[in-house]
């Protein structure tokens, strides 16, 4: 308990005298000081910060009692003055920004679920005209109807995958499906294949597709995982969004003719 008041914005002794005072209701200061794990000296100070933000009331007298205001309203209070503290952090830090529209070639790795996972959002939240998705795991094509039901824009959904996979389709967006064991008798196809359907091992890491995502014509994000570790490779190189955009039409006209 004492961490996740920490995280809220106390300090150890803080949290613990809180906690401490929670359980005896009111105490003295010698009270506090048995019943937690706070040194005796250090007692009246972590009161009186306490006392500063409005978290504990003093009965004075000999000697003085003290009691907590209500849990619900100090965690209230906490939690507002960190969103607060959020806000802040992003209005500065985006004060320090040079250049917040930078259309400059580049190429980005981004590691980690969140991190990817907010990177595909915004992604496609910023979308002004197209959005083209070729999809290799049916958890990421669930995962990803969630984020486009409620774009207006032309989205181009591709799932490359097993007849079966189709019953798990979601119902939120339309989805191309394009069968893998046809794309097996096409020569060109071989090495995207055994990529969905093996991965690819190199230097002990396995790697393993989910999806491909072009928005614009401009931004692609390849999105797989490495080791079960969530990665994504955001490209602003026009080729990639190119080459990417070809594939996409090609498996979909594929789509149409079977």
């Amino acid at each position: 308990m004492i961490d996740k008041l920490k995280k809220l914005g106390l300090n150890g002794y803080e949290a613990d005298v809180y906690i401490t005072l929670v359980g005896l209701g009111d105490a003295t200061a010698r009270e506090i000081s048995d019943s937690s794990s706070v040194p005796r000296p250090k007692v009246y100070d972590t009161i009186k910060s306490l006392e500063e933000k409005g978290f504990v009331e003093v009965q004075y007298g000999h000697p003085n009692r003290f009691r907590p205001m209500e849990p619900r309203k100090v965690i209230r209070k906490l939690e507002n003055d960190t969103i607060r503290t959020a806000e802040e952090c992003i209005h500065n830090l985006e004060r320090y920004r040079l250049d917040k529209h930078d259309d400059s070639p580049s190429i980005w790795m981004v590691k980690g679920n969140w991190a990817v996972t907010t990177r595909v959002q915004n992604l496609i939240s910023t979308s002004q005209k197209e959005i083209l998705i070729e999809v290799f795991d049916l958890d990421f094509l669930n995962e990803i109807s969630n984020y486009l039901d409620e774009i207006d824009k032309k989205i181009t959904c591709i799932y490359i995958g097993k007849h079966e996979d189709q019953k798990m389709f979601p119902d939120k967006i339309h989805v191309n499906f394009v069968n893998i064991d046809d794309l097996k008798e096409r020569s060109h196809f071989i090495g995207l294949t055994k990529f969905i359907t093996e991965g690819i091992q190199s230097d002990g890491i396995m790697y393993e597709p989910e999806g491909n995502i072009t928005v614009d014509e401009k931004v692609n994000i390849k999105i797989h995982k490495e080791n079960g570790k969530r990665t994504a490779i955001v490209s602003k190189v026009p080729i990639s969004a190119y080459i990417h955009k070809n594939i996409v039409e090609t498996l979909l006209q594929d789509s149409k003719s079977k």
